[in-house]
C-alpha cells in the first residue's frame, strides 16, 4: 500500500511539472502587457480559433486578433492582429516555440513584431522559463533583441549609403519557418534603390541554430526571399 501511494505521488508530481509546458500554456500565462493586455479568457477565445474584436474598435477601424498557426509538433504558436478594413495594413504577431534544454528543461522564445509590411521591427524578445512550477523570464538573454543592419553590408558600401540606409532596415527574428533554426531577417522599405540588395547586401538573414544551451550563429548570410 505504501508502495501505491509513493508511486502514486510521483504520478501526480510529475504531471504537475509538466502542466503549462506547451505553447498554448505559456500564451494562457503571459503577462498581459506582452500581448496588448489581451485578458485570459480572450486568449482562450483565440486558441479555440475565434476571433477577438477589442471594445475600442470603431468605423475608422476593426482591428482583431486570430490564431494563424499552432504547431504541436515543433510547439510552435503564432497570433496575428490586423484590420479588417480594406486598405489598411497595419498587423501585429506575437510567437511563442519552445526549444528543449539539454537538462531537459524548456525554454520558451517570445516574440512581438509590428508596423506595416513595408515598414516594421521587432517590438520585443523574451525568453521564458518555468522555474518551481512558476513561469518566469529567463536571466539569460539567450539572443540580442536586434542586430546592426550594418553587419549585413559588404565592405565596399559607401559611407553614405551606410548613413541613408542602414537604420532603415525593416527586420524581425522568425521562429519557426525555416524548420528547426530561427532567422533573423531583414528587409529593404519601399524606396530603396533598385539594385541596392544585389550590390551592397551581404545576405538578408542570419541563422541561429539551437545547442541545447545556447543559440549558435551559423557561419555567413542567407539570402531568402
Amino acid at each position: 500500500m505504501r508502495q501505491i501511494l509513493i508511486i502514486g505521488i510521483g504520478i501526480l508530481l510529475l504531471t504537475t511539472n509538466l502542466k503549462g509546458q506547451t505553447v498554448s500554456d505559456v500564451f494562457r500565462l503571459i503577462p498581459a502587457e506582452y500581448v496588448h493586455d489581451l485578458s485570459l479568457s480572450n486568449r482562450n477565445k483565440i486558441l479555440k480559433n475565434e476571433k477577438f474584436y477589442p471594445a475600442d474598435n470603431d468605423k475608422e477601424n476593426i482591428d482583431f486578433y486570430a490564431l494563424d498557426t499552432l504547431n504541436t509538433l515543433k510547439n510552435f504558436l503564432r497570433v496575428e492582429m490586423s484590420d479588417e478594413i480594406p486598405g489598411h495594413r497595419e498587423f501585429a504577431s506575437f510567437e511563442i516555440r519552445s526549444f528543449t534544454k539539454k537538462n531537459g528543461e524548456k525554454l520558451f522564445v517570445f516574440s512581438n513584431v509590428g508596423g506595416l509590411p513595408c515598414v516594421y521591427q521587432q517590438n520585443d524578445l523574451q525568453f521564458f522559463e518555468y522555474k518551481k512550477g512558476k513561469l518566469e523570464i529567463s536571466k539569460t538573454k539567450y539572443l540580442p533583441m536586434t542586430i546592426d543592419s550594418n553587419e549585413f553590408l559588404k565592405p565596399n558600401t559607401p559611407d553614405s549609403l551606410k548613413k541613408e540606409y542602414a537604420n532603415s532596415f525593416c527586420a524581425s527574428y522568425e521562429l519557426i519557418d525555416f524548420g528547426d533554426n530561427i532567422i533573423y531577417r531583414i528587409c529593404l522599405p519601399c524606396g530603396f534603390m533598385d539594385d541596392f540588395e544585389a550590390k551592397y547586401l551581404l545576405g538578408n538573414a542570419i541563422e541561429f541554430k539551437w545547442n541545447g544551451e545556447s543559440f549558435e550563429r551559423t557561419p555567413g548570410f542567407k539570402r531568402i526571399n
